[in-house]
């Protein structure tokens, strides 16, 4: 008898930490470092971070594009359009203003852009095109 009491006082502390716990847990999607992104833009530097799996990380500080421009804040996926171009397609943990594009195309600097396109430095986009599979961007 007293080990089934004991068993029942256990599961009630731990349903009770377990409670506790998910109530203080963040309300946005929690990323880490090299865990969820093999590549981060810092907009406000103009700086791309390419994480290879293997090495060590490589920063290229973008100084010939001129973007209009500006990506939400998350994790977006890279991903190729219907023309089989590079994009970038924003999960539903990626939160857009209203009005948002759920996808951005991704360009070499210099090249004739439109509305909703990013101009990356060719060596960044060959990368991207090449090595990544999402994109941290961050102001």
């Amino acid at each position: 008898m007293f080990t089934s009491q004991l068993a029942a006082a256990i599961a009630g502390v731990a349903i009770g930490l377990g409670a506790l716990a998910s109530a203080n847990l963040p309300n946005e999607s929690v990323y880490f470092e090299s865990g969820q992104y093999s590549a981060s833009l810092l907009q406000g530097a103009r700086t791309w971070r390419l994480q290879p799996i293997a090495g060590d990380d490589v920063d290229v500080v973008d100084v010939t594009c001129i973007n209009r421009q500006h990506v939400p804040r998350g994790i977006w996926l890279v991903s190729r359009d219907a023309d089989g171009r590079p994009q970038l397609i924003a999960p539903s943990s990626t939160r857009l203003p209203p009005g948002y594009p759920q996808q951005i195309a991704l360009r070499q600097c210099g090249e004739v852009a439109q509305d909703n396109t990013l101009g990356v430095p060719p060596i960044v986009l060959a990368w991207l095109e090449a090595n990544v599979n999402s994109v941290l961007v961050d102001e």
